[in-house]
């Protein structure tokens, strides 16, 4: 048996509709889904999203049906989520 201890990395760009953040908004997200306090939060959250694979990438052309939880289709806050690179490294385990 082989044991392989493998790194990944992705940068995501992302380009959020600041208007669809109003203060309505963001205390009822923070009432009933999590404590974001600002949009660097949420830029976060929808990075992650798209890096673990868990939505699709945010296009000009696809990807704003997508619906999240406490936000609604994607596209109503996020302009743009794309993969700008990803990085992997390999490092082999000791074998038993």
């Amino acid at each position: 048996m082989s044991d392989y201890t493998v790194e990944v990395s992705q940068s995501v760009k992302l380009k959020l509709r600041d208007d669809a953040f109003t203060p309505k908004f963001m205390e009822e997200y923070r009432n009933n889904f999590s404590s974001f306090d600002d949009l660097s939060e949420h830029a976060e959250y929808f990075g992650w999203l798209v890096a673990s694979g868990r939505v699709d990438e945010v296009t000009k052309y696809s990807g704003k049906e997508q619906f999240i939880e406490g936000y609604g289709p994607i596209g109503q806050f996020v302009e743009l989520a794309e993969i700008v690179s990803t990085d992997t490294s390999v490092e082999a385990g000791d074998a038993p």
